[in-house]
């Protein structure tokens, strides 16, 4: 399908590579906003079932000895 280089292009040729690019354009721009959202149907629900937080201050010596001081600690579990 050669064509002589500056040869005006058919509209049906311009119209259609055209579609072509905005549905491409769209599917990578919607597909993975689709894909990880609530929305998609094969998705399931991960909820939260617990956490663990705790601030703790790390005390090192020339020795590679550390002595961990403890601060805050926390657990919460539905």
């Amino acid at each position: 399908m050669q064509h002589e280089l500056g040869a005006k292009q058919p509209k049906i040729k311009k119209i259609a590579i055209g579609f072509s690019l905005l549905v491409l354009i769209l599917v990578l721009i919607a597909g993975p906003m689709l894909l990880f959202s609530t929305l998609n149907p094969v998705s399931s629900a991960n909820p939260v079932t617990g956490g663990y937080l705790e601030f703790y201050i790390e005390v090192k010596d020339t020795s590679s000895t550390s002595v961990q001081i403890p601060i805050f600690s926390t657990r919460e579990l539905v």
